[in-house]
């Protein structure tokens, strides 16, 4: 509602770039044994490709801790990302960060509900050993709702870091209804009866269909990952 309403969306930008620096900086700085070096020109290679500039020198993360090295990416990203703020003008980035947040989500949550609905059946023709079908969705929501938040965070910085603002600000509105039933948290997915008869025994009304679960508010809101990992009824 906040991105409709046309608020300052810079404290999301500056959530999806901790996100992302945290990431690297775990995937690239974190060995396996004691005795492994960290791979830093790869993570240094991955920063560039998805900021558009160069990481911090070689030699700054030898030595470092993961914590170390994500602010240090975390600080050069800010950097980076401040600089375009003031090449092209806060006027204009503004439209363009809304445009990037609101795209992003909109894509990643029907995706995000498509998995479920997929989850939702599969776990139900298949078998989880003695486990119930619903423990098993609702643990596997969980993963696939941090994977969503993931990907959201990933996207975003690949494009607010590589768009050029348009000096338009009415660009960034069309092609976009807030009344389509196919934004984040319509319910224009999946009908009742997408999946067929419901013949894996399994009683499904306990468990909300992904489509009828609200959209994520980003950043910093925990409740909504319980909206999507929890079924109805349990506590």
């Amino acid at each position: 509602q906040a991105i409709l309403e046309g608020r300052d969306q810079h404290d999301r930008v500056q959530w999806a770039i901790d996100g992302f620096v945290k990431r690297v900086a775990s995937q690239y700085m974190l060995t396996a044994q004691k005795e492994d070096e960290p791979e830093i020109d790869a993570l240094r290679a991955e920063f560039l490709r998805k900021v558009g500039d160069e990481a911090p020198p070689r030699e700054a993360f030898e030595g470092v801790s993961v914590g170390e090295a994500e602010e240090l990416l975390g600080q050069r990203a800010k950097e980076l990302y401040d600089a375009r703020r003031v090449e092209f003008g806060k006027e204009r980035m503004e439209p363009l960060e809304r445009y990037v947040i609101l795209q992003t989500i909109d894509d990643k949550w029907k995706e995000h509900l498509h998995a479920l609905d997929y989850l939702r059946t599969g776990v139900g023709m298949v078998g989880y050993g003695q486990e119930d079908p619903k423990i098993v969705y609702t643990r596997e929501a969980r993963t696939y709702f941090d994977s969503m938040l993931l990907a959201i965070q990933e996207q975003v910085v690949d494009l607010v870091f590589h768009m050029t603002p348009s000096e338009d600000e009415d660009e960034y509105e069309e092609g976009y209804d807030e009344d389509d039933e196919s934004a984040p948290g319509g319910t224009a997915f999946f009908d009742e009866d997408d999946w067929g008869e419901d013949d894996d025994g399994v009683d499904w009304d306990s468990v909300p269909p992904a489509s009828q679960l609200p959209a994520p508010e980003l950043p910093g809101q925990p409740a909504a990952r319980q909206q999507v990992a929890r079924p109805s009824g349990s506590s």
